[in-house]
């Protein structure tokens, strides 16, 4: 069957996203959301954020109040934090994150945190800001989405600009259009050449 859930990209658009699973939600549709965009942000209501605690795995109920505060603040779907959060440090119980938590350290020392806020990039906001705060790093981990979408969005078509933006928190806004200007697939220089499509897929297990 087909469900429809919002997630929003932030600024003043929101993008209605259809993702399509199967009866037991496995699966999503091969030709990926179709999307579409309104002009009044909306943050989760309190049914909606009900339900995405209780759908929140338990690695991650700790932080489901700091992902509500800042879906609410920005109008980014809660669905959607979780599931670049889940990729990037599976919410601090990677294995391969030192040490485990919210204070981990990943990609060679260079990812900082939840959201994995890379030093080469955010050296000056490292400094200033107590990265290791939930809540601090999940803003951070949602700024840099959005900024990935302000570049992107005059430069990808429309239908690609969700998974687009997603790409780009992983492999940069620009090898992302690149990728896209040469006929490339969105995730063609992101890690395994499947991160957009990981993200989601965890983000259908909260949705």
């Amino acid at each position: 069957m087909k469900t429809s859930h919002w997630l929003a990209l932030g600024g003043a658009t929101l993008v209605l996203l259809y993702l399509a699973s199967s009866n037991n939600g496995s699966s999503m549709s091969s030709s990926g959301p179709l999307l579409r965009s309104f002009n009044v942000p909306r943050p989760p209501s309190t049914d909606e954020s009900a339900r995405f605690r209780a759908a929140l795995p338990g690695y991650a109920q700790q932080y489901a109040e700091a992902m509500l505060r800042v879906a609410n603040d920005t109008g980014v779907a809660p669905e959607l934090i979780f599931a670049i959060g889940d990729q990037e440090t599976r919410w601090g119980t990677n294995p391969l994150c030192k040490p485990p938590g919210n204070a981990c350290t990943g990609d060679n020392g260079h990812g900082r945190g939840l959201m994995q806020i890379d030093d080469r990039s955010n050296a000056d906001w490292l400094r200033a800001n107590d990265w290791t705060d939930p809540e601090t790093n999940i803003r951070r981990g949602v700024q840099i989405l959005l900024g990935k979408k302000a570049y992107l969005k005059s430069r990808v078509p429309a239908d690609l600009l969700p998974r687009a933006c997603v790409a780009a928190y992983n492999a940069g806004e620009g090898n992302v259009a690149k990728s896209i200007a040469a006929g490339e697939d969105v995730d063609s220089k992101t890690a395994g050449r499947n991160y957009s499509a990981r993200v989601l897929s965890s983000m259908s297990t909260v949705a």
